[in-house]
């Protein structure tokens, strides 16, 4: 950060960052203790408490798959995207694009669909794909 900080970056751009902006009490509480705090050792942390903090790094900052599959499914994602030999600008474009919209828009589907007819579908099919496409996005 001192590095980033000493490198020329405009301070009130940082201090007008909302993360920063919402934790900076504690960000300020951390840089002035006397001690070394470690945000994943609570016993460093004397009499503060870091965890919305630590929790805000957890969620806002490091966000994680919350398990296996997805971290399987982001893979298989980054070797579809890459493999058709474009830039990465473009192959996180369509990550972005393939995770925000066409994940969730599958499940939600799946979800009318089965509402709808009453039975478990595993796979969207035919002309019902575009529809739902354009009544989900609308």
């Amino acid at each position: 950060m001192l590095k980033y900080l000493k490198g020329g970056a405009d301070r009130s751009v940082i201090m007008n960052n909302p993360f920063v902006k919402s934790h900076w009490d504690l960000i300020e509480k951390m840089g002035r203790s006397p001690e070394e705090i470690d945000l994943f050792d609570d016993s460093t942390w004397g009499n503060d408490n870091f965890s919305a903090l630590y929790d805000a790094i957890w969620n806002e900052i490091a966000i994680h798959a919350s398990h296996q599959q997805s971290c399987e499914n982001d893979v298989q994602l980054a070797a579809l995207v890459s493999k058709t030999n474009v830039g990465e600008v473009r192959r996180t474009l369509r990550a972005i694009i393939l995770s925000t919209i066409i994940r969730p828009f599958y499940q939600w589907a799946k979800e009318y669909l089965n509402d709808k007819e009453g039975k478990k579908l595993y796979h969207i099919k035919g002309s019902d794909r575009g529809k739902l496409l354009i009544m989900y996005l609308d």
